[in-house]
């Protein structure tokens, strides 16, 4: 039993590394075809990560670089710093 289970393991392992490898390389590949595609996939995951409606609490300038696809669907506008606080 502990012979197939490690035999198991090791197969899955092979498995999850192959598929890990091909998802790099289509990554590489996706960003080298359209590099401005890729920057704002990989900012799409950044926010479906960061923000999560049960337990997000963020403190950020809507001009912040980390919301720049909410300013330009290009991405490339540049953040403004926020008002200073006058107290």
């Amino acid at each position: 039993m502990t012979i197939i289970k490690a035999t198991a393991t090791q197969k899955s392992d092979e498995i999850r590394g192959d598929g890990e490898a091909e998802r790099s390389r289509i990554f590489a590949e996706a960003f080298g075809k359209d590099q401005e595609f890729f920057r704002f996939y990989r900012s799409m995951q950044a926010y479906s990560a960061a923000i999560k409606p049960e337990d997000t609490r963020m403190l950020l300038s809507p001009n912040s670089q980390f919301f720049r696809y909410f300013q330009d669907p290009n991405g490339t506008a540049p953040a403004t710093p926020a008002p200073a606080d006058r107290r």
